[in-house]
């Protein structure tokens, strides 16, 4: 979950640099909670508004003149509060981090490192996006050392006719313990490069139950917005209503 709200909150930073774009936080990631009670209340109104209107992504993405007087954080309101302010937007962004040197990893396995798309995630992101006129999506995924993106379009389309060409591996991650595609950062495009390396620390959480953990925490780290991916945002081709709806009947 820290790794998740850091790769947001770069996300975030990378694109408010450019002077043409902007991005506020729109998915629920609340991680605290006086007791189990407010847990409970939290995640039964997450799930309900999951149902109707598909799983938010973690970022949204606008035209900065468009935006000007939205809020940064539109994470707790209800959904049909902020609905105009969402439609306003070009893209939402999925958010991920891994504490991989891609280009050290690349170089020394001969391999690529992957996007990570769980499969139970799939057909709430359709929900979401066809709440929002098939808004586009893309899956961003931090390294220390570059960040890419790949839109939702193209991840629909690899795994309807991907698997031949081996374009992505389907398995239980084994940190999340739920089926996971696997599709290699490069079919994606570059989202930004990184001008100043981020650390890794390690904070002490203690559950309810008095179990103590160390999770890992990315600290720092400067990226700058590729230009790559804002031609990808502002003038890429979107899948068309037909593919989309064959698709979620799978």
């Amino acid at each position: 979950m820290a790794q998740g709200q850091w790769a947001e909150n770069k996300a975030i930073e990378t694109i408010n640099k450019d002077e043409a774009l902007r991005a506020i936080r729109y998915g629920q990631s609340r991680v605290t909670f006086k007791d189990r009670n407010e847990f409970l209340v939290y995640w039964e109104r997450m799930h309900k508004q999951v149902l109707t209107y598909g799983k938010r992504p973690d970022v949204l993405v606008f035209e900065k003149s468009d935006s000007l007087d939205y809020p940064d954080d539109i994470s707790e309101s209800n959904e049909k509060k902020v609905m105009d302010i969402v439609k306003q937007s070009l893209a939402g962004l999925e958010c991920r981090s891994s504490t991989w040197l891609l280009d050290k990893y690349r170089k020394i396995q001969g391999k690529d490192l992957n996007f990570t798309v769980k499969e139970e995630d799939l057909d709430v992101l359709i929900r979401w996006s066809q709440t929002y006129d098939n808004k586009k999506v893309y899956y961003v995924q931090f390294f220390f050392d570059s960040a890419f993106a790949l839109s939702f379009d193209q991840i629909r389309q690899l795994l309807q006719f991907g698997r031949k060409n081996r374009d992505y591996r389907l398995k239980v991650d084994r940190k999340t313990e739920k089926n996971t595609y696997f599709i290699p950062v490069s079919k994606g495009v570059g989202f930004a490069d990184c001008t100043e390396m981020p650390t890794l620390d390690c904070e002490t959480l203690i559950d309810e139950i008095g179990k103590v953990m160390a999770i890992r925490t990315p600290q720092g780290g400067k990226y700058a917005l590729s230009p790559e991916f804002v031609e990808d945002l502002l003038h890429g081709s979107d899948v068309s209503q037909r593919s989309l709806k064959n698709f979620s009947q799978q």
